[in-house]
């Protein structure tokens, strides 16, 4: 649908530097990311691979920070995320980490952070049929997109299985000819109102 002009917005989920040159071929131009519309406006989300947190009743906070804080450390994001044939599956919280990445995604050849080997870089095919995209090193100005992307994220996506549940539920509604699309929304927003207001 997109390669035939069919589709004119794409949700997708950026992983890596080199993402803008396969999304851009998929529509075949240059793309704009705008983001998801929220009360107060529209703009791009994170989508954490792992989260962690301390509890309010630890009994020793501290102790706890200093071992959660080695998995925000520079070392722990670079030297033990890079795989061994020189892929990383997300981008690094980390500042000098997610600028190390940007380097490495530019360029030809890599050195393996735990060994000190330089590999070249392999670069991989990605099917989206009837396309196939042979990647290549990423250019300074996709990866000065993809960092202006990350900058100006305004929040981060959570699943909540309740309010889901009311989402699908009201949907499939919808979808069985029970009621309107515009009585779905005003069910969904009523049930979800109520919901969050509860868990106050």
């Amino acid at each position: 649908m997109i390669a035939d002009g069919e589709l004119d917005f794409y949700c997708y989920t950026a992983c890596g530097f080199e993402d803008l040159q396969i999304v851009s071929k998929l529509f075949g131009e240059e793309i704009v990311f705008k983001g998801y519309p929220s009360s107060t406006g529209s703009g791009s989300i994170l989508v954490p691979e792992t989260t962690y947190a301390i509890s309010s009743t630890c009994m020793d906070k501290q102790a706890a920070w200093e071992f959660l804080r080695t998995f925000l450390t520079e070392e722990y994001q670079w030297d033990s995320k890079l795989t061994a044939d020189g892929y990383m599956q997300a981008f690094p919280t980390n500042k000098k980490a997610l600028e190390k990445l940007a380097a490495y995604s530019a360029s030809d050849s890599f050195i393996l952070p735990s060994n000190g080997k330089t590999f070249e870089r392999e670069r991989y095919d990605v099917v989206y049929y009837p396309l196939t995209i042979l990647t290549r090193a990423a250019t300074s100005s996709e990866v000065e997109q993809i960092l202006a992307l990350i900058d100006s994220a305004k929040g981060v996506r959570a699943y909540n299985e309740p309010i889901m549940k009311i989402v699908e539920d009201e949907a499939a509604a919808y979808f069985e000819g029970v009621i309107s699309a515009s009585e779905a929304a005003r069910l969904i927003q009523s049930r979800a109102a109520l919901y969050t207001n509860e868990q106050k």
